[in-house]
């Protein structure tokens, strides 16, 4: 039936293709009812060079639009008026106004809220620990486990991820403020100020002055909630101008290289709280070595209490995971493992008194209430803009490679300009309220699309959490020990560490990709995140261009009875048209390779211009110098000598040059052939385009250089399967101020019927060329003379 209602569609349009193309009308018909089991090709058609074909089915022109009337359109096109216009805008800048009212609640709500309740008890305690790593009092990474999260609640486009503090973002900032503060004296005193004031935890109306440090802790906030400030400025901007596209330039062997490498940095970071060791903070080059340098340094001042509580926490984890995996069509809902271990930690360390006995680390004490908002200190901006642009490019792409993560994981799309609009939003509003710079955190997003999560209700929930503990119940998580989050948080970013088995795999898939995710990861581990991911992305930009000039390069042959070419070292079956080399480089020509596309093309064909002509050259002033002397001796006994050429002696064949070494000719008839080897000459080369993606002027240069050394020596060469962008640049190169646009040829087999069937190399010269081709029979080529109009 298929077969059939093809034909049926083939003989309505016949007429219809005959009435605007009548040389089609002599072709000869396909039979579509045939019988056959195998499908077969027949195509009987002109042989079309590029100006031929648009010739016969004209493109469409090109709009003459003034950079005026253009810009003028796209204003008109981006700025339109009326209710559908406002709408897609507010879905666009508020994601949640559209999927709010979509919400399957008996599928999702339940998902959501255990997940929620999860990451909100993890990310209370957890908050207030990467705060100590940015260098502030706890209490400051509860006020960043809120606020941003409200605001991504609505405008961010992920379902999964979970919006706050980060450890390796703490550590950035920390490091940046530390910079400022080398550079402010600080006084011994400092009167009490209502600036101070409203910024300190404490406020006592009947001191008079502030002590240093309180004044230091008060320095910075300020230069923090400044750092935050300019951060979201920068990623607001980046979003406005619609720079998300540089996501596209994180592949997903960088991404996951660049996680794992995080991960590191954060599992180092909790290391010590598994042995309760109470050692420094590194930053800069080669800091998670040092760290672990420490950690094995103060290993004989392990708290074994401690230790044994994050080895039954790990293994109570780790085996709720096997069970839930295990059981997982028979358990009608996640088990919140997490929760489960905070709470029982929690009530043992409260009634078995293990801080006061054992010495266990304890959250501690957890402030009451929210700050009053205070416009950041706008004086350290100058100070404070390269560290603020480099953390903006950071988080966001913590944030998008794990929205990315689990949008593919969980079969989604985000949007990366949204997601930029809706980080710098986040942040400029946090920064009024106290907060240091939010991401999205590795192991809470985890840990959120681990227990079930479906949606961003699940960071509602979660803000529920810390703001019910901000007001009421801080002082219940205040016995938690430390060291059941960093069991948490280690254990939720196992499976990113555990990424790195994708090694093994990439090798046998792709050399290049293997190479980028071991520099990325070893960069980032190694170099610190930020200057790890510019150095993973520089070193894929540079897998690029080696892959551009170490490309391949083939001659391609025919395969008999078809109209394609292939590798002839693959596929040793093809058969070489007579005289005609096809040549094709397997990438874009550019600056950067036109030398290798030369020297792999002169050593592919056998015949390098430039060395024949050198070598008659030599040849030529040798004959010259020999007539001179014999037209000298000529002289001397009186002969005239009217001699105009020489011969020059080569291998398989005499060439002859005249005086101006403008042509040369094989014997006394003019030729446009060379030796290649002994049972085959080389006429003509076809270089494949169809690889080349783009060129530059350097590419054009150097075709035309090609073609016209190859002519010095009657080898034509010609174009096939050129992309029309890269006829444009031709074009707007001057290719074709020099050289006939006959030299293109819409495909590689138009390119080798052309020039078989034309000795003189003029496809409309002595009439129109055809190719018949059949697949069940080989290929026939014939030469339809037409009259001259």
């Amino acid at each position: 039936m298929h077969l059939a209602s093809n034909t049926v569609h083939a003989v309505c349009n016949k007429s219809i293709l005959f009435y605007f193309f009548p040389q089609f009308a002599a072709m000869e018909p396909v039979d579509l009812s045939s019988g056959s089991s195998e499908a077969t090709i027949q195509i009987n058609r002109p042989v079309f060079t590029n100006e031929h074909f648009n010739k016969t089915f004209p493109p469409k022109a090109p709009e003459n639009l003034t950079k005026t009337d253009y810009i003028k359109r796209k204003i008109q096109q981006k700025c339109q008026c009326g209710s559908d216009t406002a709408k897609r805008l507010v879905y666009y800048l508020l994601p949640a106004v559209e999927w709010i009212p979509k919400y399957k609640i008996k599928e999702y709500l339940l998902n959501d809220f255990v997940a929620g309740l999860t990451v909100g008890v993890v990310n209370i305690p957890q908050g207030m620990a990467f705060s100590l790593l940015a260098s502030l009092a706890p209490v400051y990474g509860l006020y960043v486990s809120f606020f941003p999260v409200l605001i991504y609640f609505l405008m961010g486009t992920s379902r999964h991820i979970s919006v706050g503090t980060f450890a390796v973002v703490s550590i950035m900032c920390s490091n940046a403020v530390q910079e400022i503060l080398k550079t402010i004296k600080l006084p011994t005193d400092q009167p009490m100020t209502t600036e101070i004031s409203s910024t300190l935890e404490w406020n006592d109306s009947n001191v008079d002055v502030v002590p240093t440090s309180q004044y230091l802790e008060a320095e910075k906030i300020k230069i923090h909630t400044a750092l935050c400030l300019l951060v979201g400025i920068f990623q607001m901007l980046m979003g406005a101008f619609h720079l998300g596209f540089v996501t596209i330039y994180l592949s997903d062997c960088l991404i996951r290289a660049f996680t794992c490498g995080a991960a590191c940095h954060v599992i180092t970071s909790q290391v010590k709280y598994f042995f309760g060791l109470d050692i420094p903070a590194h930053h800069g080059y080669f800091a998670i070595i040092y760290t672990w340098i420490d950690i094995f340094k103060h290993l004989p001042d392990t708290n074994a209490a401690e230790f044994i509580i994050a080895i039954i926490a790990m293994a109570a984890l780790v085996t709720c995971k096997i069970i839930s995996t295990k059981w997982k069509d028979k358990i009608k809902f996640p088990i919140p493992t997490e929760l489960i271990v905070v709470v029982i930690a929690t009530l043992s360390s409260y009634y078995g008194k293990l801080p006061d006995k054992y010495g266990i680390d304890p959250v501690g004490h957890i402030p009451h209430g929210f700050p009053r908002p205070e416009v950041p200190a706008m004086k350290y901006f100058g100070s404070l803009i390269g560290d603020a642009f480099a953390i903006s490019i950071v988080g966001f792409a913590v944030s998008v490679s794990l929205a990315k993560i689990f949008a593919s994981k969980n079969n989604y799309e985000i949007h990366s300009n949204q997601e930029l609009l809706a980080y710098g939003a986040a942040n400029i509003f946090s920064s009024f309220f106290s907060c240091f710079v939010s991401a999205a955190s590795l192991a809470r997003s985890v840990l959120q699309d681990g227990v079930g999560g479906r949606t961003q209700m699940a960071s509602v929930v979660s803000c529920t959490m810390v703001l019910i503990v901000v007001l009421w119940l801080g002082m219940l998580l205040e016995p938690l020990p430390k060291v059941i989050l960093a069991v948490i948080i280690v254990f939720a970013l196992m499976d990113m560490i555990m990424q790195i088995r994708e090694l093994k795999t990439l090798w046998g898939q792709s050399k290049y990709d293997w190479m980028i995710w071991l520099v990325t990861l070893l960069a980032v581990v190694l170099l610190g995140v930020d200057i790890g991911l510019f150095v993973g992305i520089g070193f894929a930009f540079l897998t690029v261009v080696l892959r551009t000039q170490l490309s391949e390069y083939v001659i391609n042959g025919n395969m008999a009875g078809t109209e394609i070419y292939k590798n002839q070292d693959v596929y040793p079956n093809t058969e070489c048209p007579c005289g005609i080399k096809i040549f094709q480089m397997q990438s874009p020509l550019y600056f950067a390779n036109v030398q290798q596309f030369c020297n792999q093309l002169y050593k592919m064909v056998g015949v390098n211009p430039h060395t024949v002509l050198q070598d008659v050259s030599e040849e030529h002033q040798i004959g010259l110098r020999k007539r001179k002397r014999r037209k000298e001796d000529n002289k001397e006994d009186g002969i005239q000598d009217n001699t105009t050429s020489y011969q020059v002696e080569f291998p398989d064949d005499q060439y002859i040059l005249d005086d101006n070494f403008t042509s040369i000719t094989n014997g006394e008839q003019p030729s446009s052939t060379i030796a290649v080897s002994s049972d085959q000459q080389l006429e003509a080369i076809v270089i494949d385009c169809s690889a080349f993606n783009f060129i530059d002027l350097m590419a054009v240069k150097t075709l035309l250089s090609v073609v016209n050394d190859y002519d010095k020596i009657g080898v034509r060469v010609v174009l096939a399967q050129c992309k029309d962008s890269v006829q444009g640049v031709l074009r707007n190169g001057g290719f074709f101020t020099q050289i006939s646009q006959d030299i293109l040829y819409l495909t590689v087999h138009d390119a080798v019927v052309g020039l078989s069937t034309n000795s003189n190399y003029n496809v409309y010269s002595n009439g129109e060329t055809t190719v018949h081709v059949d697949n069940s029979q080989n290929i026939q080529n014939t030469a339809a003379a037409e009259s001259k109009m």
